[in-house]
């Protein structure tokens, strides 16, 4: 196995022959071909799914709906921006590592929203009506640990509101 000063010998010695334009090139190539296999992986895996129950302030069961979960950077990043529409009762739930105030926006959506801030109690912090939009987005904001998206006017419908509870079954 040859030695890490054996390396940084290689290493040098192959930066003196390329030239800084092409070293930066190179670097730029390498890191394009990284995101698109972590693009590539990220879309060729089954998304984990959930069961949320929701409940009112005397713990009726109001309305469940099926969602897919969302729990790393990329795919909180990318949300629903890459779906066409929802069933009556899908979505996606948004995992945090923590509980704090967390954004979101429409970005690059095609279809109106219902976003749903839940804190780390499962109570519901604040829900937002959200539409389609061009930059500058609009902010839709809440203390959350979990954020859920539902068909737009969904909570409406099934008489949702700050304040009542979710429980969380993974599939």
């Amino acid at each position: 196995m040859p030695k890490l000063s054996s390396i940084w010998l290689i290493i040098g010695d192959i930066r003196r022959k390329i030239s800084l334009p092409s070293l930066i090139l190179l670097t730029i190539l390498v890191i394009l071909l990284a995101v698109a296999i972590l693009f590539t992986f990220h879309g060729s895996a089954q998304s984990p799914t959930a069961t949320v129950v929701f409940f009112d302030t005397s713990e009726t069961v109001l309305a469940q709906a099926e969602l897919q979960i969302s729990d790393t950077m990329i795919t909180r990043y990318i949300g629903l921006s890459q779906t066409t529409f929802l069933g009556k009762n899908q979505g996606m739930l948004f995992v945090h590592p923590s509980e704090t105030n967390h954004v979101y926006v429409m970005r690059n959506m095609s279809f109106p929203i219902d976003i749903i801030f839940i804190d780390s109690q499962g109570t519901i912090v604040s829900i937002h009506h959200a539409s389609p939009e061009l930059p500058p987005y609009t902010p839709y904001e809440g203390l959350s640990k979990w954020v859920i998206e539902l068909p737009y006017n969904w909570t409406l419908d099934h008489n949702i509101s700050p304040g009542d509870t979710v429980h969380i079954y993974l599939d």
